[in-house]
């Protein structure tokens, strides 16, 4: 049948895919595309907040594009899908899932230049495909759609698990059989019995099957676009988790961010997978001098993220002890979302979620790092022998001084560490000129030192509070240069340059 396609003439390469994706689900299908008319168009919504739509009006289809969306030939492949498997409410996974697997072909046969696209999320809401048809989950307002995607993720579960028993030709082969012939005919909306009837005619065909409809599938996910691939699976070792892997795609997962931070985690903990309570989120590093007013259940104290190539590697701290008492933890990785105006996360989308396994994590990706970014290369490291401590580095020229100057604060702190984060102790007093002195009562000054024009600096400092001598856990934080406010008695706003264990 002869099909005429119009719209979209701002986009001919859209327009094009168009077509290119009705030929291909056609061959795929061995089935003529059920209507005569096609027309794609741009809308400013699309229902429900989706991205696209498929819309019947008597023998014209209709495909609407969201204005603010991208409109990827998966989408597009989507949508044509639909006008052979239309409307299967309460059973909406047939048809969506149906629609994922025509369009996950489609692109993998035509889209060989098109970027990937993101997942459906993992259905948290219902265990099995029985239990959503109970539900009736309904499409509402953009970015609060969990439970109905649950139609997409569940849906396609079951259908990449036929598929992949069947191979594709057989697969498709049977599921021509549930597709219309043409969208002017009243169709009967599909059942369970269909999907039985159609793919289930031996033995393990029924349990895939009855496994996604009444059973727990263990990992309900969107299973053929997981977009996390797993180096190092999630791993709980004593007091600390890691976790290493790479997104599908490039700024999928983002670098954490310091200071004060108006995002909500990437990384969350559950009790179980799919009908699960969240237990705690990773929380992002503190920056060195910083602290939280209260313990975080988890925090990351060692990591490395490039958002640009998607690859991640995390440790985080366990400070909670009910963590250990939670059976069966799994980790999510979410999209990066704001905090709303009613303090709680805004709607995000979940990228993976399997299950946190014990074992053994290398000692060296539980050494804690400190966070900012490092402006002083130390040629030799702060190191105390007796009452002395010792450092030499080199910073930009005019970056450090250690001589007192006048309505400027001193660049050197010392501060310790724990689960709150960094606590200020004392400063360093600088070294006065004209051979003068701070009074007996200052904890420790400098009172050696040498400074370059390239920057290159050198100090000894003496430590008078033999407190400070038996603390183990000593960090010496360098400062940008700060002016002393003599009306408030306070330093000014500074930066870190560098924060560094004194051993």
């Amino acid at each position: 049948m002869d099909v005429t396609v119009t719209g979209f003439t701002h986009s001919p390469r859209r327009f094009d895919q168009l077509v290119q994706a009705i030929n291909e689900a056609e061959r795929l299908l061995d089935a003529p595309y059920p209507s005569p008319r096609v027309t794609l168009k741009r809308v400013s919504t699309v229902s429900g907040g989706f991205c696209g739509q498929n819309v019947v009006y008597n023998s014209t289809i209709e495909v609407r594009v969201d204005d603010e969306c991208d409109d990827t030939l998966a989408m597009l492949a989507h949508e044509v899908a639909h006008t052979w498997f239309h409307g299967s409410n309460p059973a909406n996974w047939i048809d969506e899932g149906l629609a994922n697997a025509i369009e996950r072909q489609v692109v993998k046969n035509l889209g060989a230049d098109e970027p990937a696209y993101r997942p459906i999320t993992y259905c948290e809401t219902y265990r099995n495909l029985r239990e959503l048809e109970q539900g009736r989950p309904n499409r509402v307002t953009r970015n609060s759609y969990a439970g109905f995607s649950c139609n997409y993720s569940l849906g396609d579960g079951i259908f990449g698990a036929l598929m992949e028993y069947y191979g594709e030709e057989e697969f498709n082969r049977r599921i021509a059989q549930l597709a219309r012939p043409a969208i002017s005919r009243a169709s009967r909306e599909h059942t369970i019995a269909d999907v039985r009837e159609t793919l289930g005619d031996d033995g393990p065909a029924l349990e895939i099957i009855d496994l996604w409809y009444q059973g727990e599938p263990e990992m309900r996910k969107y299973r053929h676009l997981d977009a996390i691939e797993w180096s190092y699976p999630p791993t709980i070792d004593g007091d600390y988790l890691h976790f290493a892997g790479s997104s599908s795609q490039p700024d999928m997962v983002y670098d954490f961010i310091l200071g004060k931070d108006p995002y909500c985690s990437q990384f969350l903990l559950y009790d179980g997978i799919g009908r699960s309570s969240w237990v705690a989120s990773v929380a992002d590093p503190l920056p060195a001098g910083w602290h939280r007013d209260d313990i975080s259940e988890l925090v990351v104290i060692n990591h490395q993220i490039n958002p640009a190539t998607g690859q991640f590697s995390v440790t985080a701290q366990i400070n909670g002890p009910a963590l250990a008492e939670v059976a069966d933890l799994s980790l999510s990785v979410r999209s990066r979302v704001t905090t709303g105006a009613d303090g709680f996360c805004e709607e995000s989308i979940s990228y993976s979620q399997g299950p946190i396994v014990t074992g053994v994590i290398p000692i060296e990706l539980k050494e804690f790092r400190h966070y900012h970014l490092d402006a002083i290369e130390w040629i030799s490291p702060p190191k105390i022998s007796g009452n002395v401590l010792r450092f030499a580095g080199k910073a930009l020229p005019g970056a450090v001084q250690l001589t007192w100057r006048e309505d400027y604060c001193g660049q050197f702190d010392l501060y310790y560490r724990d689960e709150r984060g960094y606590h200020y102790i004392d400063s360093i007093n600088p070294l006065l000129p004209d051979d003068r002195f701070w009074p007996e009562q200052i904890a420790a000054e400098v009172t050696a030192q040498r400074v370059g024009g390239d920057g290159a600096f050198e100090a000894l400092v003496r430590i008078s509070d033999n407190d400070l001598l038996e603390r183990p856990d000593l960090i010496l934080l360098v400062e940008t240069e700060a002016e002393w406010n003599r009306n408030t008695r306070k330093c000014g706003d500074s930066a870190v340059l560098s924060a560094v264990d004194i051993r």
